[in-house]
């Protein structure tokens, strides 16, 4: 058997043209075409079956490329797996381009990356030059392979400058994804100036993300010549595409009146829906004074303290919540503050009441409301339960607390005769007047059908609003869960299901209202 049958031939191909020609390994091992004799397909196949990975490798690239064999990408696929099996870098890198080019095998590009990733951590140096070479050429795949890669340092070292080199080319190429990776990275780096252009095409296209930061960057005059009035209707058309960020900005400039007329309803609107988003605290912040200060919308310490509750695991706002019971006109709400201390922390009712009733005195509805509470507390040794009846039953054509606490009463038959079409009637008004446990509460009713006709879709919309208030109970959530299972058509983000369900799973009971209490 002649020398030549044991040089490790290898697979090269040019994916531009997606075609495999000879692959380069080492000059030393390097075939001569003409050295090729008539026994090789003869001894490759015996190599073959006798388990050699080199040699599965060269029979799939005879068979993909058509030489001294019919051409036959279903077989070519066959002995490339087969040699991928046994962890050859060469035939892993072949097998991916199959599941690339669909040749042989269903088109699968995220299989594809996974194995060239796996072919370049095993060492396959070549290949990964060959598609630096390609993505240089246009080729969008190999340009944010490598992006990708270089980013994560996934077979190669990790390189920020090639990673960003190789999102411009597939940005350049007009890849939607690699204009949104690349604008994204010139974000990070503060290259705004680069990064605006890019964005402007996006939103050309009407992608979500260009419109946002197109919007953005002509708002704060970053990169481009400030215009606001400009940068609100990007941000505006951002907005009703469900973009958190993009609620936050407008809703902060209708409330601060800065580019457009001051509108706080509007801005409460807004700014209620960019809850949605872990990372922007400072919505929670300006819709907590927007209801203390009753400016735009009714005043409500009870909303107003459950918003700035949602703040309290950040370090950040602590000193901005206590500035804000020092103000002066806020004066009631401290007072609001300290009987909630005495009722829920120091269980101290007499003093709780004393406070409540200095609020309900001034005309603070929530005041009447925690006197009613205190009353039918039962720890509370001067409790009476037929007056905290009357008071929240007064109480609670005007809060949402006073009627969902009424409401749950009458479902249990608490203190009151059982009356569950009045209790879900409670129920039901607490939510339309924006209480949070209430909306989850209806939600779950719609989800069950208890005490209404089930309604899933209803019942969905109710979970989302419950969850955009930090609402939605673990119950509540399992139950959504499977609204996005079902895919009822109320739920806006559906392509992100999974994503979603493993966030829901982790919603959990957390008090942040005696969280925030005990920082005060």
């Amino acid at each position: 058997m002649k020398k030549t049958f044991y040089i490790l031939m290898i697979l090269f191909f040019a994916l531009s043209t997606m075609e495999c020609n000879a692959q380069k390994k080492r000059a030393a091992n390097k075939p001569n075409k003409t050295e090729v004799k008539k026994d090789t397909l003869t001894v490759i196949r015996e190599r073959v079956e006798k388990g050699d990975d080199v040699a599965m490798n060269i029979l799939g690239s005879w068979y993909y490329s058509g030489q001294y064999v019919q051409k036959d990408y279903r077989e070519a696929v066959k002995w490339f797996s087969k040699s991928a099996e046994k962890n050859n870098m060469f035939g892993i890198g072949n097998f991916a381009m199959c599941f690339q080019t669909g040749n042989g095998i269903t088109k699968d590009s995220v299989m594809a990356v996974k194995l060239y990733k796996k072919a370049f951590t095993l060492g396959n140096s070549d290949l990964v030059k060959q598609h630096e070479g390609l993505a240089k050429k246009g080729n969008l795949f190999s340009a944010m392979l490598l992006a990708d890669c270089y980013t994560h340092g996934d077979g190669v070292k990790r390189d920020a400058a090639k990673a960003l080199e190789m999102l411009k080319l597939a940005s350049d190429a007009g890849s939607t994804d690699g204009q949104v990776k690349y604008g994204l990275a010139c974000m990070n780096t503060k290259n705004y100036q680069a990064a605006a252009p890019v964005f402007e095409k996006l939103a050309a296209k009407n992608n979500p993300t260009g419109i946002y930061y197109t919007g953005y960057l002509l708002f704060k005059g970053m990169g481009v010549t400030q215009d606001k009035p400009k940068g609100l209707q990007y941000l505006a058309k951002a907005a009703n595409l469900n973009m958190p960020n993009a609620n936050y900005y407008l809703g902060k400039a209708y409330y601060e009146g800065d580019g457009v007329a001051k509108d706080v309803k509007k801005a409460v609107d807004l700014l209620q829906k960019s809850t949605s988003s872990p990372l922007l605290h400072d919505s929670w912040y300006i819709l907590g004074n927007a209801y203390l200060g009753g400016e735009g919308v009714d005043k409500d310490f009870n909303r107003a303290l459950n918003c700035l509750s949602q703040l309290s695991d950040n370090k950040d706002y602590d000193n901005k919540i206590k500035g804000l019971l020092d103000e002066s006109g806020n004066s009631l709400f401290k007072t609001y503050i300290e009987g909630l201390k005495d009722y829920y922390i120091n269980k101290d009712f007499a003093n709780a009441m004393k406070n409540f009733k200095l609020l309900t005195k001034a005309g603070n509805i929530e005041g009447t409301t925690m006197q009613a509470l205190s009353l039918l507390n039962g720890d509370n040794k001067k409790g009476n339960v037929k007056k905290g009846l009357k008071l929240l039953t007064e109480a609670s054509s005007k809060s949402g607390l006073a009627a969902y606490t009424l409401g749950k009463m009458y479902e249990n038959g608490e203190n009151v005769d059982k009356d569950s079409k009045k209790g879900v009637d409670l129920i039901s008004k607490a939510a339309d007047m924006g209480l949070g446990e209430a909306v989850c509460a209806m939600g779950m009713k719609y989800f069950k059908g208890e005490g209404v006709t089930q309604d899933l879709v209803k019942a969905a919309q109710l979970f989302l609003q419950a969850e955009s208030m930090q609402s939605l109970t673990p119950d509540a959530a399992r139950m959504l869960v499977e609204c996005y299972q079902k895919k009822i058509s109320s739920i806006p983000d559906l392509d992100n299901t999974q994503e979603r369900i493993l966030k829901l799973g982790k919603v959990s009971n957390k008090n942040n209202l005696l969280d925030l209490l005990k920082k005060l």
